[in-house]
């Protein structure tokens, strides 16, 4: 049997034992086994499974076969059968495979058998989470993420993420309130003095002039890509709008909601199972009020907001990736 012919090809494997497996192989021959395994004896290996010739009763190449489920002749195997029964590390490592085809048989297999069992713990279930998570971040293909995506919403209750501007993408707050010490040299907040100040600032000076905190820009994209996200901003005026949906949409975030600084966000977006992540302690607290998860942000983890309202509750991140994390040890009841 010449195995070194299937090298890089989709193949459908049968061993000594009849057990059926198809999958993307590489062909190792005798003297690399040898080297690295201690086997000189050739082989096929589909993602971390070695198939010595020994055991190998015949191999078909599935390269010119084409159906229903691609180059396979099933959505998937007894390979994905055999995936899902190993310990989380050999299912994260098949998981990071380049091969998109194997990744969304697991998927399929996954979805199938595993989703309604009781074959997971808590525990591991949980680590299985991580790993999809990370699978969405990192894996662009678009059935990858349905299916990920799919299997996620039934395992734990994804609620909706809103995220404030303010104090957590931008770090707004230090250029406006330097500019307020530095007209009445007081640190003494009064709202109606800081929202002169902002005015006469103009937003589009503002935002140029604030750092974006944590790389949270980017982190938004990732988060975008698990959980329904809006950018939920408090506004003092129609130009910071404005601006602010500017600035959001030219880094290619376009889902955002604007409220009046003197109103609750929870008017304006139903908060209920709703996460909001944000840096004033007032607005984390009507949120919680109206049913919702609050969750404060301070880019440096201070115990005090930016208007010196001490958090003695909620859980403090200073990193927007930190969120599904956060999240799994939450019981958030469906809606």
């Amino acid at each position: 049997m010449n195995l070194r012919k299937f090298d890089d090809q989709c193949v459908q494997l049968t061993t000594i034992y009849d057990d059926v497996i198809e999958g993307i192989c590489t062909y190792n021959d005798a003297e690399y086994n040898e080297s690295e395994y201690g086997r000189k004896e050739e082989s096929l290996k589909i993602l971390y499974y070695m198939f010595y010739k020994k055991y190998i009763k015949k191999v078909i190449s599935l390269e010119d076969h084409w159906g229903p489920f691609g180059r396979f002749s099933d959505s998937y195997g007894k390979l994905e059968e055999m995936v899902l029964e190993d310990d989380i590390d050999m299912i994260d490592e098949a998981l990071s495979t380049e091969e998109d085809e194997h990744i969304i048989r697991i998927l399929h297999c996954l979805e199938d058998h595993y989703l309604d069992s009781s074959k997971y713990d808590e525990n591991h279930r949980k680590e299985f989470i991580k790993l999809l998570q990370n699978l969405l971040k990192y894996n662009e293909n678009e059935e990858v993420i349905k299916r990920t995506k799919k299997i996620l919403s039934i395992w734990h209750h994804y609620p909706k993420v809103y995220i404030d501007f303010d104090g957590v993408l931008l770090d707004t707050w230090s250029v406006i309130f330097n500019e307020y010490y530095k007209t009445y040299k007081t640190e003494e907040l009064d709202d109606p003095k800081l929202n002169e100040v902002m005015n006469r600032l103009g937003w589009k000076e503002i935002l140029s002039n604030s750092e974006v905190i944590h790389n949270s820009l980017e982190k938004v994209k990732k988060l975008e890509k698990i959980y329904d996200v809006c950018i939920l901003s408090k506004i003092n005026s129609e130009q910071e709008a404005i601006e602010k949906e500017a600035f959001l949409k030219k880094h290619n975030i376009n889902n955002m909601c604007f409220v009046p600084y003197t109103h609750s966000k929870t008017k304006y977006v139903d908060s209920k199972k709703a996460v909001l992540i944000d840096d004033t302690i007032s607005n984390l607290e009507e949120w919680e009020q109206e049913g919702g998860i609050a969750i404060s942000f301070h880019k440096d983890l201070n115990k005090k907001d930016n208007f010196g309202i001490e958090n003695t509750k909620y859980k403090t991140i200073n990193d927007l990736l930190a969120i599904p994390t956060i999240l799994l040890d939450i019981d958030i009841p469906r809606m």
